[in-house]
């Protein structure tokens, strides 16, 4: 459809190719229209979350997303999160079902403070990969002094799952308009939800309770959605390495339905701005497995 409106918006219009040679014109109208599409990709960031406490942005071209604080005041939350989210990832992320983040890089323009997080070592190749050390132009596109970090992007849901979520769980009123399919599926599975969406919709993070999710087990092909056991298995895995390896809370974090960037679906945990650490309420019970052995 790009090809066609390109083709015909041209000046002269393009011209005519003998009937017998089909595939030979397809080539020649795409070939033309490819700066039209071409433009419709920016360099710009691209805004896919935002709340009261930071925005999240992604760039063209790269597998990361970067985590903007709202307010100056607030910095200091944002570093707290960077850290929690490190240390989440170098102790809890594992084989285990929902991934967690790979936290990138931290900067704050304004006291000049850069740290990265070096990547994994990657297995032995023959083939010579060129890699430059993170600097604070990593940062440069974002054309902000707010502090900011980045860590690995999070896809969207593929787009068919989407469209299933978006016909399945939307107000009417919303599936008959251009409503967007949800970027994401937060999983409340310890919720009981309305069988549709209310008026309002929220598109980057859509609810879904168990009720939700057997309805899109049943509209999906065997073995793209895992079993709703396998889920809360994964639930309660997760939690218990946040609790009692990495010693957090795990307030307000998000269990989420996303994509891998190939096509399929994966599950993630994020958003740790809020999480609070466990010191206290583990030394309790340290003295009361002490008291029960005595």
């Amino acid at each position: 459809m790009i090809a066609e409106i390109a083709c015909f918006h041209m000046q002269p219009p393009a011209p005519k190719l003998p009937s017998q040679l089909p595939l030979f014109a397809n080539l020649f109208c795409n070939a033309m229209a490819f700066p039209e599409m071409e433009a419709l990709e920016t360099h710009l960031p691209q805004r896919i979350g935002a709340g009261s406490f930071a925005t999240i942005f992604v760039l063209r071209g790269q597998l990361f997303a970067f985590k903007v604080v709202q307010h100056t005041g607030r910095v200091r939350e944002l570093k707290e999160e960077f850290d929690t989210l490190q240390r989440l990832h170098s102790t809890c992320n594992s084989e285990s079902l929902f991934a967690i983040p790979r936290p990138i890089a931290y900067n704050d323009p304004i006291t000049e403070t850069l740290l990265t997080i070096p990547a994994p070592t990657p297995a032995t190749s023959r083939r010579r990969v060129l890699t430059t050390g993170i600097n604070a132009g990593f940062f440069a596109p974002l054309k902000t002094d707010h502090a900011a970090y980045a860590m690995e992007r999070v896809h969207v849901l593929p787009a068919t799952l989407g469209e299933i979520v978006r016909q399945c769980f939307y107000h009417e009123r919303h599936r008959e308009s251009d409503a967007a399919a949800p970027y994401l599926c937060r999983l409340y599975f310890g919720r009981t939800l309305p069988p549709t969406g209310g008026l309002f919709v929220n598109p980057i993070n859509f609810p879904l309770d168990i009720s939700r999710y057997e309805i899109l087990l049943s509209r999906t092909a065997e073995g793209t959605l895992l079993s709703v056991m396998d889920v809360v298995d994964g639930l309660g895995e997760m939690l218990s390495r946040i609790h009692w390896i990495a010693g957090y809370d795990g307030r307000d974090i998000e269990f989420v339905m996303g994509g891998d960037g190939y096509g399929s679906v994966r599950y993630y945990v994020i958003d740790f701005n809020q999480v609070g650490r466990l010191i206290l309420l583990q030394g309790m019970l340290l003295i009361a497995y002490v008291n029960v052995g005595r």
